[in-house]
């Protein structure tokens, strides 16, 4: 949608639904894990036909399953075959691979909901995705697929970013979300806490109850202390010039 892939979370529905309504859903999911599990696959068999064999991958899937990202990278960079998650990600697309099995929008919303799912944008101000989420394409986009919420906080963000998007979300009544890609210990970063009434909203969808604070305001900036800063202008220069002349010492 709007010319770049968006990612969606999906909350209140079980993997093991059983209800006729979450049929449809289930139904995407299933179909999404084995289009990715073959993309694992094929990355595999393209870089072992390269001549860079993993023998670090068994142990690292272990009994479960196997995902391009970060299974295949994780290996990539243990059997020293590349130094980085980036340089293993552009070798598996230079060698013909890839990792996105990407689905329509609209239609995992549509399932989403009904299944009585909440529907929230991933991180959408993540640029290396595409062009950041602005008010006209959340417009656009509400228009075919009515999201319940955004993301509004994010390892990435800065405090600027987490206010735009606040701002975003309160203007078209949307539950404001937190925390995505905190999957595990360096998977890609460690876990990080967000305070729950920053998504007290979303969390009593959920039928989860958060007090209301008595005073302040429930956000603002300087609250997150492991927020990104903003560098000023002129820091980068300054930063250079101050490792030239340690060099020069």
């Amino acid at each position: 949608h709007a010319g770049r892939q968006w990612h969606m979370l999906v909350y209140g529905i079980w993997p093991d639904d059983k209800r006729p309504e979450a049929a449809a859903f289930l139904g995407l999911m299933a179909d999404q894990e084995r289009n990715l599990r073959g993309i694992a696959d094929d990355a595999r068999r393209r870089i072992e036909a390269s001549g860079r064999p993993l023998p670090s991958l068994a142990g690292i899937v272990g009994t479960g399953k196997m995902w391009a990202y970060p299974e295949v990278l994780t290996a990539m960079v243990k059997d020293g075959h590349v130094p980085s998650f980036k340089e293993a990600a552009e070798l598996v697309t230079e060698l013909g691979g890839r990792f996105n099995s990407d689905l329509p929008i609209e239609e995992v919303v549509h399932a989403g909901h009904q299944a009585s799912g909440i529907c929230v944008m991933a991180h959408p101000g993540r640029s290396d995705l595409g062009p950041a989420m602005t008010a006209q394409t959340l417009v656009a986009l509400l228009k075919d697929a009515p999201v319940d919420g955004l993301e509004c906080h994010y390892r990435t963000y800065t405090d600027k970013d987490t206010a735009r998007f606040r701002t975003l979300a309160g203007e078209h009544d949307l539950v404001m979300g937190t925390g995505s890609d905190s999957h595990g210990p360096k998977y890609p970063v460690d876990p990080r806490s967000y305070r729950a009434i920053w998504a007290k909203g979303l969390l009593g969808r959920l039928g989860i109850e958060v007090e209301d604070q008595l005073d302040g305001p429930v956000w603002a900036p300087g609250m997150d202390p492991l927020a990104p800063k903003l560098k000023r202008k002129g820091a980068k220069r300054k930063d250079r010039q101050r490792r030239s002349w340690w060099r020069r010492r």
